[in-house]
């Protein structure tokens, strides 16, 4: 998958073969193993606090809470939105009221923007999208 340019390169590998860890187990025993490296920013990656707050305690990945990051969860249909323009209060408001959803305190909000339909598999995926203006960012706060 494509990861922004700048950020470490997710990598899968072929860590053990069976031919490798045979030798290691009498009767016949062996496994197979992959592994992996990943960045804490990059493929389905999460802004930790620390990675947009400057101040001096801002909580890294490791110490936020799990809890932040499931439960139940709401999406709501931007597609409209073209690539590289802003998401509003309004078009917030608007897809929910075309929707057969509501927003909910404490629910996990999924914007459906559409990108990776446009987008996936292309270089474009990485720059070609909308994204929430204030108002929209403020609207999410409002809603909890």
């Amino acid at each position: 998958m494509y990861v922004y340019p700048g950020h470490l390169k997710t990598v899968v590998w072929d860590h053990h073969h069976h031919w490798e860890t045979e030798k290691n187990f009498e009767g016949g025993f062996s496994y197979a193993s992959k592994g992996l490296l990943l960045s804490d920013h990059g493929p389905t990656h999460v802004d930790a606090l620390s990675h947009l707050d400057p101040r001096e305690g801002a909580p890294s990945i490791d110490q936020m809470d799990l809890g932040l990051f499931y439960g139940g969860a709401t999406c709501i249909d931007v597609s409209h939105k073209k690539p590289k323009t802003y998401i509003s209060n309004e078009d917030l408001d608007e897809a929910v009221a075309s929707s057969d959803t509501s927003v909910s305190e404490g629910d996990v909000l999924l914007l459906y923007t559409g990108t990776y339909d446009r987008y996936h598999g292309t270089v474009d995926y990485l720059s070609e999208y909308p994204g929430l203006d204030e108002s929209g960012s403020n609207w999410i706060l409002e809603k909890g």
